[in-house]
């Protein structure tokens, strides 16, 4: 008899938005359709890891631990009865709810509720991770580790060690107590933090790969676009004069849609902000002044939106609107491959949205245009190492916005040389060399009609 893995962790939450937005995108997990009422996320094979309720409160719902076998789930009964803790037998359509073969739940002696599960459903579909990811460390580990506060630790101590066959990892009592408990190979899969209250403090899930937790990280603390417009930037921009366009990318009408496609970026300041810059820039008397040109990375997640963005932009004081129809890997193969799955496939149908949009965007004096497929060829060179650098928030320059990871191609940073000199450098004269010799490297072929 033994508790063999954390299985699934319930959160309590209503906000469904925030987690579907941080679960999918930031972590990388899975999310599967439940219905309205409930969130569910898979993190590998099996049907569902990581459950937000829906009810009100952020806390901790439940934590499902899996048994090696079913008899064991009796003989756990038996036992948590004997030391006076009620027992409920899961019926079949909890079972079902849960997707396991069988179950029974119990509360912890601080009202921790614990679910004792057998044979969690396996689903035969391959798990789509949310973000590109190598993948979670689970299987015999589980899913991860969970954390919870307590009043008292030494109360709850036995009751994990000698009743529920925890076997103490760990433990400190300065400065504060802490003790963790592992269950298989996994250092801990449960810890119990002596803080003097109750509730939930974190869930750990493990990568596959070190890269995913840096990119994760990147994610979560990259804030992009029009959200960095501050009053100094939009002065700084207003008072110059040799600015000749100015693009702001607008992939939703919504916040909703918007947020969930830039990650870290806030609609409301986007908006806000590009318009007052672009309202001030307007104003302006001077002879030459930027072109502002919306762009808007046209996808399933958003495609639903496309006439709403046409009038935003044009609302927002924009001189043009040029929609992109088909997704690249951006330099990454993994994200070409992500980014097959959202793309909306171009076809007849969508080209006549489309049209539509543009003809109705022709009655309201907005020119917008769509670029229907990357056109670039042999005959039809890219032109972006001559005249479009790209240069990201930390200063380091990269070819172009397709290719904006410097981990794919960096060819300086401004934080430390000399722009004139990265622009005139032999890396630079070297990558504009295979452009126009058509020795393209592999992260340019993605914008070439032929890859060849």
């Amino acid at each position: 008899m033994a508790v063999k893995a954390l299985s699934y962790i319930g959160v309590n939450s209503d906000k469904f938005d925030d987690w579907s937005i941080y679960s999918q995108n930031y972590l990388g997990m899975q999310k599967i359709d439940r219905g309205k009422d409930i969130l569910s996320f898979r993190m590998d094979d099996q049907k569902q890891r990581l459950t937000i309720t829906g009810e009100k409160g952020d806390g901790l719902g439940f934590l499902g631990w899996e048994v090696e076998n079913k008899e064991d789930l009796e003989i756990f009964a038996v036992k948590l009865e004997k030391n006076k803790i009620v027992v409920h037998q899961g019926k079949s359509s909890f079972s079902d709810k849960r997707f396991v073969e069988d179950l029974i739940y119990f509360d912890d002696p601080q009202g921790n509720r614990i679910e004792l599960i057998y044979n969690p459903m396996i689903d035969t579909d391959p798990f789509k991770p949310g973000r590109p990811i190598s993948g979670f460390k689970t299987g015999a580990l589980g899913m991860g580790h969970a954390v919870v506060h307590v009043k008292k630790i030494d109360d709850l101590i036995p009751f994990y060690t000698d009743i529920m066959g925890f076997k103490i990892s760990d433990y400190s009592h300065t400065p504060i107590s802490l003790c963790f408990f592992h269950v298989n190979g996994r250092h801990h899969s449960l810890a119990l933090f002596g803080s003097g209250r109750t509730g939930f403090h974190h869930f750990m899930v493990e990568y596959n790969n070190l890269d995913d937790v840096g990119q994760g990280y990147d994610l979560l603390q990259y804030k992009d676009n029009g959200s960095l417009l501050t009053e100094k930037i939009i002065d700084n921009l207003y008072n110059k004069d040799n600015i000749s366009n100015i693009n702001v990318s607008i992939d939703g009408a919504t916040k909703k849609t918007f947020e969930g496609i830039r990650i870290r970026s806030d609609f409301d300041k986007v908006i806000n902000n590009t318009s007052k810059l672009i309202l001030k820039i307007k104003t302006k008397n001077k002879k030459k002044r930027p072109i502002f040109t919306a762009l808007s990375l046209i996808q399933k997640d958003n495609v639903h939106e496309a006439e709403q963005i046409m009038y935003l932009c044009k609302k927002m004081g924009f001189d043009e609107l040029c929609y992109q129809v088909q997704l690249t890997g951006w330099g990454k193969k993994e994200w070409e491959d992500n980014n097959l799955k959202k793309d909306i496939n171009y076809n007849n149908s969508n080209k006549k949205l489309f049209e539509e949009i543009v003809q109705k965007a022709k009655k309201i004096d907005f020119p917008v245009k769509v670029i229907e497929e990357n056109l670039l060829s042999k005959q039809n060179q890219c032109g972006y190492p001559w005249n479009t650098p790209y240069i990201n928030t930390e200063g380091k320059v990269t070819p172009c916005c397709m290719i904006p990871d410097p981990n794919v191609l960096s060819l300086g940073s401004i934080e430390k040389t000399n722009f004139n000199k990265i622009w005139n450098s032999k890396t630079y004269q070297d990558f504009r060399n295979d452009i126009k010799s058509h020795q393209l490297r592999e992260y340019c072929k993605n914008c070439y009609r032929s890859r060849n």
